[in-house]
């Protein structure tokens, strides 16, 4: 796995497995731990604290410490986000995981979708794709294309030329930001503008791949590649298996599943 694509994995396992704004080092390696993520040490890193570090530099996170002196992480806020596709939020019916994968620019490696439980992984290398035909390539959103967007919006809006560029270092941050300068109410309608476009995108994608939307709306979210086992598919196991991922909690549990398989599933989250 490369350093920019796990640096934003464990990032966005912080965010979604965090309890509080503010955790200590320790809980923070915990959640590693608990994770199919790699442990620090095998991208280079002495010590969880040097990969923190790494994490504060870009801006996703500050070192601070307990008042029993314990080192601890304070998440940034997401205006304070620096992360180039997190200038606006994901809407609240899009999964922060699959916004990140189709929409952020930054993460090198592949990005990848499961057709039958609706997890995605994100900056994994060729040698990490897993061999289960299950698992299909999410084709994200390139910069040119969102700056064609903000483009034609800026040209919609009668923006004075040369008053926003959407040729900027990182975009669309600093457009974002250049934009919200210029006109706060004209950014939130640029905010409102994305989020659509990004929608429309992503539909047209489960379109072409056959992919059920309602799989994009489930808060299963997975991190590095699947531990368990996976068995050679056939047309029966997958039809079982899609029927599972649209079930809810409830009737999930009312099912008579084999208690050594959830043994195995439970000891696959320790």
């Amino acid at each position: 796995m490369q350093i920019d694509g796990f640096l934003a994995q464990f990032h966005n396992l912080l965010r979604a497995n965090a309890r509080a704004v503010t955790i200590t080092a320790a809980e923070a390696g915990d959640i590693l731990r608990r994770s199919a993520l790699p442990e620090v040490q095998t991208l280079g890193y002495p010590k969880l604290r040097d990969a923190l570090s790494e994490m504060e530099k870009l801006g996703w996170l500050q070192l601070v410490r307990t008042e029993k002196g314990a080192l601890a992480i304070t998440l940034a806020s997401q205006e304070q986000l620096s992360l180039p596709a997190l200038s606006s939020e994901p809407p609240k019916h899009q999964r922060p995981d699959v916004w990140t994968a189709f929409v952020n620019v930054g993460i090198e490696g592949c990005r990848l979708f499961n057709v039958v439980t609706g997890e995605v992984l994100i900056g994994l290398s060729e040698e990490e794709i897993p061999e289960s035909t299950d698992w299909i390539r999410i084709d994200p959103i390139t910069t040119d294309v969102q700056v064609e967007w903000a483009k034609e919006f800026l040209e919609q809006h009668s923006v004075p030329e040369g008053a926003v560029s959407p040729h900027v270092d990182v975009f669309p941050r600093d457009f974002w930001r250049s934009l919200k300068a210029h006109d706060e109410d004209l950014a939130k309608e640029w905010n409102r503008e994305r989020s659509r476009r990004v929608g429309e995108y992503i539909s047209e994608w489960c379109s072409r791949h056959n992919v059920p939307k309602q799989l994009l709306g489930r808060s299963t979210v997975a991190f590095g590649k699947p531990a368990l086992p996976q068995e050679p598919s056939s047309p029966q196991r997958e039809i079982v298996l899609r029927a599972l991922a649209l079930m809810n909690d409830d009737d999930l549990l009312d099912l008579p599943i084999r208690a050594k398989y959830l043994l195995m599933a439970m000891g696959e989250r320790k």
